[in-house]
């Protein structure tokens, strides 16, 4: 769950398309209770206040998930600015849906599904020859180990 809410690293299609349909349902979640606020006559303004309470979250999950999508097949998340332009915007989301991520590790970490230690090898720029690879040990701390 926790995934959904950064925009760091790499998710694969999988947790691209839950985090589609989890945003989906806050989206009917929000638009019901702003129904419901409009249509009621009273206290209405907390139902209104939390249906657009969800619809913001979904917000950030949706574009959380797609920047991370983006990283996994080594793009820079500022390209899910696209989404903004009609016709961009559906063939970002099929490559997302549909393209498979960058084999090995990227730019933007190690692929998705490693557990929590990964190596992430990448040429050593510093040197300027590609030859050489600089190793990392990239650490993913998890709840406390």
């Amino acid at each position: 769950m926790s995934r959904f809410f950064s925009f760091h690293g790499r998710i694969g299609r999988a947790t691209w398309w839950l985090g589609l349909f989890f945003s989906a349902g806050l989206v009917g979640l929000g638009l019901a209770a702003l129904f419901l606020a409009a249509n009621q006559s009273g206290e209405n303004l907390l139902i209104a206040i939390f249906g657009v309470l969800l619809i913001l979250a979904q917000c950030w999950i949706g574009a959380a998930t797609t920047v991370c999508r983006l990283h996994d097949m080594d793009y820079s998340g500022f390209v899910a600015l696209l989404c903004l332009v009609p016709v961009a915007g559906t063939v970002i989301m099929i490559l997302c849906a549909f393209k498979s991520g960058s084999p090995g590790s990227n730019g933007y970490g190690p692929p998705p599904g490693l557990g929590g230690y990964a190596i992430w090898l990448r040429p050593d720029r510093n040197r300027g020859s590609a030859d050489q690879l600089h190793l990392l040990v990239h650490h993913r701390l998890v709840s406390g180990v």
